[in-house]
């Protein structure tokens, strides 16, 4: 982005594509035009870019977390009481 004085801003935007920027969040932007008669206008807005879709929430994946109980030899913990129960360990 440049200032109103020329100055170039940095907007930590990501290239993602040719001339596609992604970089989630709220902006705000405000533009002051002023004109030969010393009058100025401005304008404002401000717009959101969601977060990108890796972020949505799409719920458990069960077939995974059988492939990965069956490689590991793992357990499915079925309670919130077996995640806090005390651990068997030998020496």
């Amino acid at each position: 982005m440049v200032s109103g004085n020329g100055q170039i801003v940095d907007a930590n935007t990501k290239l993602v594509a040719p001339g596609k920027y992604q970089q989630s969040g709220m902006y705000y932007i405000s533009v002051k035009q002023e004109n030969n008669e010393g009058g100025t206008n401005l304008y404002q807005t401000g717009f959101t870019v969601s977060y990108s879709e890796e972020y949505l929430q799409q719920g458990l994946n069960k077939s995974l977390i059988k492939e990965l109980l069956a490689v590991s030899g793992g357990q499915e913990l079925k309670t919130e009481a077996q995640a806090f129960r005390d651990l068997q360990t030998t020496s």
